[in-house]
């Protein structure tokens, strides 16, 4: 696992792209600019191991199945009491309200596992493309970008993320060899006739960045990036914890709130019911159950 005082060799680039998490506007802006950065040391450790090991405990209360190697779980807030930890620190509130407004409404919340022997991801952007697709509609209404905190830690042989700078910029062409799709959410090879998704982590201008568990990795949603092959030997975490969007802005989904988003809008803290009111939550079909090892 990475900590703050363990660190890898940290990607060198002309600008600043990481801040101490009390720079809201350093961390915009850098967004803005480079379509990533990351903040460090967003919430105390203890809450990050905290949050890591609740996480594991709600998905996989039965312990981690060899079978699995990669899992996404949405709805996490709904039934993970942890996550409402991250409104008492600091800085997570804060900067939502500076990114957004001061009136929230939550908008998703999941986590990632990613088990060794993981594939990793293709490179692509969560750019929202599809009509009716719960995920491009959350996506369609959440801020520009999102902010991931890597529970375990994040290094390349761990199934990290890899970067590409400056590609949220719909002027910019694709690194050299390559060709963006037409809707820019996938990455192919110029020479490949097929248009096959590339997964290999190794375009040229990528970064791969350095994390540990409390520090938050915010990229633009028309970012590309992938994520490596899994080598390692622990699961990788990871989550946002929740994601907002402004209250006034208004959601009309095409699916009913499940009974799971129901009883955790009725038993949400009363200081945070404004957080909760105009939760949309996810289709039931998109609801997984733990996983039962």
């Amino acid at each position: 696992m990475v900590t703050n005082e363990d660190r890898l060799s940290r990607p060198s680039l002309p600008y600043a792209y990481e801040f101490e998490a009390g720079d809201y506007q350093g961390i915009i802006d850098c967004v803005e600019a480079h379509g990533f950065a990351i903040a460090r040391n967003v919430i105390p450790l203890s809450l990050a191991l905290e949050l890591r090991d609740d996480v594991i405990d709600t998905v996989a209360p039965g312990g981690w199945p060899a079978d699995v190697t990669d899992f996404t779980f949405h709805g996490l807030i709904e039934v993970c009491p942890a996550i409402w930890k991250l409104f008492e620190t600091e800085h997570y509130l804060p900067f939502a309200q500076a990114s957004l407004g001061e009136s929230l409404t939550i908008l998703r919340s999941a986590a990632i596992i990613r088990a060794p022997g993981s594939q990793g991801m293709r490179w692509h952007s969560d750019t929202p493309v599809k009509a009716g697709n719960a995920s491009d509609t959350l996506n369609m209404n959440a801020r520009s970008y999102s902010g991931t905190m890597y529970l375990t830690g994040m290094q390349p042989d761990d199934s990290g993320l890899a970067l590409l700078p400056d590609s949220h910029l719909l002027d910019n062409p694709a690194p050299p060899g390559f060709v963006y799709s037409e809707d820019r959410k996938l990455l192919h090879r110029a020479d490949d006739e097929q248009r096959r998704p590339h997964a290999d982590m190794d375009v040229p201008g990528m970064i791969a960045p350095i994390a540990a568990p409390n520090d938050r990795v915010f990229f633009h949603r028309y970012t590309f990036h992938g994520v490596f092959p899994h080598r390692g030997q622990h699961l990788r975490i990871s989550t946002g914890g929740v994601s907002f969007r402004p209250s006034h802005v208004k959601l009309d989904v095409e699916w009913e709130l499940s009974d799971r988003a129901r009883q955790f809008i009725a038993s949400a803290p009363a200081k945070y019911a404004d957080l909760v009111a105009g939760y949309v939550g996810y289709p039931q079909d998109h609801i997984r159950q733990p996983i039962q090892s």
